[in-house]
C-alpha cells in the first residue's frame, strides 16, 4: 500500500479537490484506492460518497486492517497541527505566495519525500526548491486552472464524471496532470502502480497546455 498525503497549512489551496480527483483517477486506472481525511472539517467523505469510493476513518494515525488490501490511500490534510500520519509521499499544493512560504517551512519539517504542486496554474517564484531542500523536494506538474473545475468543485463532483463537463478541455488536462502526479509520487516512494509506468504522451500534454492560463485576479 502506498500512502499519499495532500497537505498545506494555508486553507483554500485545493487539498480536498485534489485528493478527491486523485482517488477517482486511481480508481479509473484500476487501482484499489480509498481516501482518508485528516481535516477537522472532514470534507473528503462528501466528495467520495457520491463517487462511491471508500473513505477510511483515521484513529490516531492508525490504519484499519482493511487498508492492507489497498494499492493506494490518498489523505486529505488541512490542519495547523502536525498530522499523526507517516505517508510515503507528501504533496503540497501551492496557489499563492503564502502557500509557497508555508510549503518551504513544512518541507523542512516533514519526514519523507515531498512533491510541490503548483495549483490553479500558479507559477512558483522559483523553478526548483531552495538549495537546503535539494534531494528532499521535487516540483511536480502544474495543475491547470479551468472554469469547468470550478463548477465541478462547487458541486463536490469529479469533473470527468459530470456529463456536462466530462469532455471539457479542463477535464482532460486535469486527468493528464494528476496521472503525472501519481506517477511521480510512485517513483519518489519506490512503489510500482499499474498504469503509471510511463509519462503522459505528447498529445495529452497538449490538452494541458490549452487550459493553463491563470485566472484573472
Amino acid at each position: 500500500m502506498m500512502i499519499l498525503a495532500i497537505h498545506n497549512h494555508k486553507g483554500g489551496v485545493g487539498t480536498t479537490t485534489l485528493a478527491a480527483h486523485l482517488c477517482a483517477l486511481a480508481r479509473d486506472l484500476g487501482l484499489r484506492v480509498a481516501g482518508a481525511s485528516a481535516d477537522p472539517k472532514n470534507e473528503l467523505p462528501r466528495w467520495l460518497d457520491a463517487a462511491q469510493i471508500p473513505c477510511i476513518e483515521l484513529h490516531a494515525g492508525e490504519w484499519p486492517d482493511a487498508a492492507n488490501d489497498l494499492d493506494l490511500v490518498i489523505v486529505d490534510v488541512q490542519s495547523q497541527s502536525a498530522p499523526a500520519i507517516d505517508p510515503d509521499v507528501w504533496v503540497l499544493p501551492i496557489t499563492d505566495r503564502m502557500a509557497e512560504e508555508n510549503a518551504r517551512a513544512l518541507s523542512d519539517r516533514l519526514r519523507g519525500p515531498v512533491l510541490w504542486l503548483p495549483n490553479e496554474s500558479r507559477r512558483l517564484s522559483t523553478t526548483a526548491p531552495p538549495s537546503y531542500l535539494e534531494g528532499r523536494v521535487e516540483v511536480g506538474p502544474t495543475i491547470p486552472y479551468s472554469h469547468a473545475l470550478v463548477e465541478a468543485s462547487a458541486q463536490r463532483g469529479i469533473i470527468w464524471a459530470l456529463p456536462e463537463l466530462a469532455r471539457s478541455p479542463g477535464a482532460r488536462a486535469l486527468r493528464t496532470a494528476l496521472q503525472e502526479v501519481l506517477r511521480r509520487s510512485a517513483d519518489l516512494a519506490g512503489h510500482s502502480l499499474p498504469g503509471l509506468t510511463s509519462p503522459p504522451n505528447a498529445a495529452s500534454i497538449g490538452d494541458l497546455d490549452a487550459v493553463t492560463a491563470a485566472p484573472a485576479p
